[in-house]
């Protein structure tokens, strides 16, 4: 997804921070020195949450990105199967 979301350059960071808002889980932008960052709030299993937290996201991203162009969610969803392949988009755009 993260592939996804780099090649498609129309999306903004306006995209981008209504994608960590829609997500208000563990991984969040912060200003750190100056700079943007992802801050994760750690849990029991870093890895696991954190690739979850990461697709979470990214997901949501990309469906703000696609529900533009579509009529409704499951033309969202079909555009996701197309770009992404079935496994990703039935875990991540239901």
């Amino acid at each position: 997804m993260l592939y996804a979301i780099a090649q498609r350059k129309s999306i903004t960071a306006d995209m981008i921070a209504e994608g960590f808002r829609a997500f208000s889980g563990r991984l969040s932008i912060v200003e750190r020195d100056g700079k943007v960052a992802l801050d994760y709030c750690t849990g029991q299993y870093f890895p696991t949450e954190y690739r979850a937290a990461a697709c979470a996201v990214c997901a949501s991203i990309l469906w703000t990105y696609w529900r533009d162009g579509a009529k409704d969610s499951d033309a969202v969803r079909k555009i996701a199967r197309n770009a992404l392949g079935r496994g990703i988009a039935s875990r991540w755009f239901r």
